[in-house]
């Protein structure tokens, strides 16, 4: 096998596990933030509502209106079975994990390089993400990143405004994702500097347009609103451990990891830059997507309420693969021993992912017998879906106990 065909092996290897897990393990009924849809699914069958307005909602400080329309319109056929929604995330993981693959596969990285950024982005530590459909909102942000900074560097090389029209449609579609999405703008502001033309200079005032425009749209929720603004210090600590996330569950050891990613991307992004290689430059961007995202999740949240919440990891993975692997270019040793890391990280953090995928499938088991049976007595019965008494769960909870509406009725 050649060089390129043992990491295109790796990749679907990999790409079958996650397939397997999700459709095994993801969940079918709603838990905690994924109460929202069917709420705003209330919403939108009672007429208060249109799908416009939807698009534009937030839950929290997220713009979530591009998976509530995939909720509302798609998973229609399937009785609002969120496992479909799981799946839709799952794929979405599995291209963006193939898109960082290729372009550090392209920079120059060789086979174990890029078998060890493989299994960073594809790291059990986001399990969350394949088997909750509500978390398709953060693999949807990744891709849609992606695919934005790849667009836009394809733009400059051929010097195409067609592509520049496609960048646009991907921004305006990732705003509807998350409120990381606006990490993006950075990145893709950067890799118009790869190489500087008409088409560059016209994606550059397209790129603050879009994000002046996105961010007076949503200003007010860049921050989370119910956890207040975190000091300076809680925030440089909790960028630490969201870095090392994707590699190490435990917090400290986490902390610890990040600062070496943070380090180490920056030495060896700075290398790659100066080289003047376009295909290391852009191996770059999308190193600073991934810091950004997880730099606007630090800013909102801190430490995050002492808890590494497998859910960033995906954020993170990118900027810890870029880390990781680039180093390889520079030193001879480093392949092996980014493999190694990456191996050893990805093997211990499948018995936490096993744990999680059994606690989800319990949580499933006793929402589908509250839910289904209609077995709900009071909305404190929903606390094992959300502990907190919120009025979300108070209306659903009336409807459900005078059997006058649910989403999940079978026909």
């Amino acid at each position: 096998m050649t060089s390129y065909r043992v990491p295109a092996l790796a990749f679907f290897c990999l790409s079958v596990a996650v397939i397997a897990a999700t459709w095994c393990y993801s969940a079918s009924q709603p838990y905690w933030d994924g109460w929202t849809w069917f709420e705003w699914l209330r919403q939108y069958r009672d007429k208060e509502v249109t799908w416009p307005q939807l698009l534009v909602r937030t839950h929290n400080e997220h713009p979530i209106g591009l998976s509530t329309l995939i909720f509302l319109f798609l998973d229609r056929p399937f009785g609002y079975d969120l496992r479909p929604l799981a799946m839709g995330s799952a794929i979405a993981f599995i291209l963006s994990g193939g898109i960082v693959g290729a372009v550090l596969r392209s920079a120059g990285i060789g086979t174990a390089g890029v078998i060890a950024a493989l299994l960073i982005c594809f790291s059990p530590r986001s399990v969350e993400n394949l088997l909750t459909g509500f978390q398709i909102t953060f693999t949807l942000t990744v891709l849609l990143g992606l695919l934005s900074i790849a667009a836009a560097y394809y733009a400059v090389i051929k010097e195409s405004f067609a592509l520049l029209i496609v960048l646009a449609a991907l921004l305006i579609l990732g705003g509807w994702t998350t409120a990381g999405f606006l990490a993006v703008y950075p990145a893709i502001i950067l890799t118009f500097l790869i190489r500087i033309n008409r088409v560059s200079l016209a994606g550059t005032v397209l790129a603050v347009g879009t994000a002046a425009c996105w961010f007076i749209m949503y200003r007010a929720q860049i921050v989370a609103p119910h956890l207040g603004a975190p000091g300076m210090m809680e925030r440089i600590a909790g960028l630490t451990v969201l870095a090392g996330s994707p590699l190490v569950e435990q917090r400290m050891l986490a902390g610890v990891i990040g600062c070496f990613v943070l380090v180490s991307f920056g030495i060896f992004g700075a290398l790659a830059w100066l080289s003047g290689n376009s295909q290391r430059r852009l191996a770059v961007s999308v190193g600073l997507f991934s810091l950004g995202l997880i730099a606007t999740i630090a800013y909102g949240r801190g430490l995050m309420g002492g808890i590494n919440p497998s859910r960033y990891a995906t954020f993170g993975a990118p900027l810890a693969a870029v880390a990781l692997v680039l180093p390889t270019l520079y030193v001879r040793a480093a392949s092996l021993a980014a493999y190694s890391v990456a191996l050893i990280a990805f093997t211990w953090n499948i018995n936490g992912a096993t744990v999680e995928a059994q606690r989800v499938q319990q949580m499933d088991v006793l929402m589908r017998d509250l839910i289904l049976n209609h077995r709900t007595k009071s909305a404190a019965d929903l606390a094992v879906a959300n502990p907190a008494p919120t009025e979300l769960l108070r209306r659903l909870a009336a409807m459900m106990e005078g059997n006058l509406w649910s989403a999940f009725a079978t026909k």
